[in-house]
This record gives structure tokens, C-alpha cells and sequence, in this order.
């Protein structure tokens, strides 16, 4: 019928010309985009200042989403932004959007980024297993920081004493050398409590190297039990049978911005 589906913007060519896969945005998105720049001349796209993760199928098992959709609010970008300040917390699953599913990080993304700016909107969450609704005005997305891009700290020369034979995980061990944090680390790291442990080292080619586990890790809580100490981690790893899901929730040191950030690592038992 010669409707407009979308609009090219760039192609992959061996050939310099026409002969490749070509890349377009959709034309709902070119139709926002068009009516934004007649009306003011620039383009505003809705935020809410979370660091998004996609949903794993260990995931969804411990955090008890039945249908595995969902996006998980891995961290805020700040105190301020829209998404604390309607009180979404690191851990939360966001699962509806203004009334629709959502399905994925990138499905998220369009809708949030299509939000009218100082639009109010209700998000459906899960969070230790019970359904919530936040009420989020839609903040202004600022612009893309310069500089290079945050990274996980380089890992230290391993050490030969990995100590991974006192957490069993399976016959290998965990992999890791695991501290309580000390008075230093709870304040860099700004940790309410003298709760958690700290990755000291891990052993290549270990499960906890597979989990991209790094050295200044603090593992805070283990599929959404806190973790206390040590022997409390090591009681928990010795809970758990082959196939049961792992997630990890870790704070991590960042070289960039602010001084730690949640991250989450998941896998199955093996």
C-alpha cells in the first residue's frame, strides 16, 4: 500500500554501494522524532536512570517471574534519578510499563525513550517476590558522558593458595578466596553493614572465574538470601543441588563515576 516501515540509516557493504544489510529505524520512531524537531528543533527522549539487565532463565527462577519476562533494575544511575526518587530499588523486576508488558531491556528502552518528558507513569515490579506499582514522572535523558567507558577491574596475578576447596560448589570448589570486608572497604564501597564477602582472589578457569566474578568484589547476597559472612556463603553454597539457579548480587568497585555500582551474575548449579 506504499506506507512508510521505516527509514535507512546506515549498510554493512563489502561492495562500497548498494549490495549488503541495510539498517533502519522504524517509522513510529521517525514519526516521534519528526513531530519533536517541528515543534522545538531537538529531539528529547524520556529516562529513568536504571542500569538495565536482561532477564536469564536462573533469574527468573529466583526471583519467581512464571514467564521469564521481564527487565531487571540492575542498579540506579543516582540517588536523584526518576526511578529512585518513585522508590525502584537495585533487584527490582520491572515487568509492565504504563499499563503493557514488558518484555526486554531494548523493549523498555523504545517505550521509556518515547515518553513524553514529565509524563507520569505507573510501573508494575516484582521485588522478593511481591507485585508493586511505582508512580515515575519521566526525567530528560542527559547527554552520553565522554571519556572512555567503565570496566571491570583489571584482575591481580592470581595467587596459588586459591583456598577454593573450603566452599563447595562441586569438586573443584568455588574458585575463589573469599574475606570479610574490612573497615576500609565498607567505607569505599559504602556498605550499610559488615555484611557480605569480599572476592580476594579467584582461580582461572573456576566457577567463580565463569561467573566473571573479580577481584574487590563484595558478593552481598546470594539468590536474594543476605549474605552474612564467610561461613554464612559457604553454608549457602552447601544448600544448593545441581541445576538449582545462582544469582549473585555483587557491589563492585567502578573506575568511573561513582564509587560502586550492583551488579548481578547468574548461572546453574553444576
Amino acid at each position: 500500500r506504499g506506507e512508510v516501515i521505516g527509514i535507512n540509516t546506515q549498510i554493512s557493504t563489502n561492495s562500497g554501494v548498494y549490495n549488503g544489510i541495510g539498517f533502519a529505524l522504524p517509522s513510529s520512531m521517525i514519526v516521534s522524532i519528526y513531530n519533536q524537531l517541528m515543534s522545538s528543533g531537538k529531539v528529547e527522549r524520556g529516562f529513568l536512570g536504571i542500569v538495565m539487565r536482561a532477564m536469564e532463565p536462573e533469574m527468573a527462577r529466583v526471583f519467581e517471574i512464571p514467564d521469564g519476562n521481564g527487565v531487571l533494575v540492575e542498579d540506579l544511575s543516582d540517588v536523584d534519578s526518576p526511578a529512585a526518587q518513585a522508590g525502584l530499588k537495585s533487584g527490582d523486576v520491572i515487568i509492565a510499563f504504563d499499563g503493557e508488558p514488558v518484555r526486554s531491556p531494548r523493549d523498555l528502552s523504545r517505550r521509556v525513550g518515547s515518553t513524553s518528558i514529565g509524563q507520569s507513569v505507573d510501573i508494575k515490579y516484582i521485588r522478593d517476590g511481591k507485585a508493586g506499582v511505582a508512580r515515575v514522572k519521566v526525567g530528560l535523558r542527559p547527554p552520553r558522558p565522554s571519556g572512555p567507558t567503565p570496566s571491570r577491574p583489571a584482575d591481580e596475578q592470581k595467587k596459588e593458595n586459591s583456598s577454593e576447596g573450603e566452599f563447595p560448589l562441586r569438586k573443584q570448589g568455588f574458585g575463589a578466596k573469599l574475606e570479610a570486608p574490612s573497615a576500609h572497604v565498607m567505607s569505599v564501597l559504602k556498605l550499610e553493614s559488615s555484611r557480605g564477602v569480599v572476592v580476594a582472589d579467584t582461580e582461572e578457569g573456576g566457577f567463580a572465574d565463569e561467573l566473571e566474578l573479580a577481584t574487590g568484589d563484595v558478593i552481598i547476597r546470594l539468590n536474594r538470601i543476605d549474605v552474612l559472612n564467610p561461613d554464612h556463603f559457604r553454608t549457602l553454597l552447601g544448600d544448593l543441588k545441581r541445576g538449582d539457579p545462582m544469582v549473585l548480587e555483587v557491589i563492585r568497585p567502578r573506575r568511573l563515576g561513582n564509587t560502586a555500582g550492583h551488579v548481578f551474575l547468574s548461572s546453574s548449579v553444576p
